[in-house]
């Protein structure tokens, strides 16, 4: 039997970030790290609609068959749900961070981006891609006042994207399609879904929507769209725990 000191976990990233910048949530992970980017091969021919998050799920779980926890943050959380959807088997557990099962609002009461805000970020994105991307990260490290960590987000500023924009667009298709509403209310996979009150990208309204009943909902106190420094230490301590919570399940 197999307890969360070997459990693999497989960290997928999100639009336009790194999936390292979530160091500091499995750093010295007591198992396996594997760490996921929405770009290069994975995203090869693809469809820009809600089918290519299957589809990348699928490619997912066919390089990586092992039972495993999986991490998903922001719109990497729609491909861990997936997985996790498709074979309960392989996802043993499933944490989002940020995440949502729709990122656009789909009527005036639900949680999500209002669509005219996210047709003036496609138009932005047409207009200067890279530009663009640079004011989403701003967003994402911001406290919702106006001010952002530049000293945080410094080294990934100057890394430059880790997708490609053809992979940029690829995937902001998939933000404007894909609904995983029943998805999120009918799984069956133990899952733990962690917003932060900060967070400017994903409302925390998302954790008052209805979940499945193995699925828990955590506000993380001002935390924003990026998890670290003390934010990242509560999220890491969430994460071991439920990690812990799944090794009865493992075998």
């Amino acid at each position: 039997m197999a307890g969360h000191g070997n459990l693999p976990i497989r960290v997928i990233g999100g639009w336009g970030v790194d999936a390292a910048m979530l160091a500091t949530l499995i750093h010295d992970w007591p198992g396996p790290v594997t760490q996921l980017d929405l770009a290069g091969d994975l995203l090869a021919n693809l469809s820009p609609d809600a089918s290519g998050v299957e589809s990348a799920a699928r490619r997912l779980l066919a390089r990586y068959p092992e039972p495993s926890l999986w991490l998903g943050w922001s719109l990497g959380g729609q491909i861990a749900m997936a997985a996790a959807g498709q074979a309960p088997d392989t996802v043993c557990g499933v944490v989002t961070l940020g995440g949502f099962p729709r990122f656009v609002q789909s009527g005036h009461c639900s949680p999500g981006m209002a669509a005219a805000t996210f047709e003036a970020f496609l138009r932005q994105f047409d207009d200067d891609s890279h530009r663009c991307w640079q004011r989403f990260l701003a967003l994402m490290a911001s406290d919702g006042q106006g001010r952002s960590d530049r000293r945080a987000l410094r080294r990934w500023l100057q890394a430059g994207p880790p997708q490609s924009d053809d992979d940029l667009a690829l995937t902001l298709g998939w933000l404007a399609d894909s609904d995983q509403t029943l998805l999120w209310q009918n799984l069956t996979t133990p899952a733990l879904h962690l917003w932060g009150t900060q967070d400017q990208v994903v409302s925390a309204t998302m954790a008052d929507q209805l979940l499945a009943a193995n699925s828990r909902a955590l506000l993380i106190e001002g935390m924003d769209h990026w998890p670290r420094d003390e934010a990242g230490q509560v999220c890491r301590q969430h994460l071991l725990t439920f990690a812990h919570s799944l090794q009865e399940t493992v075998q």
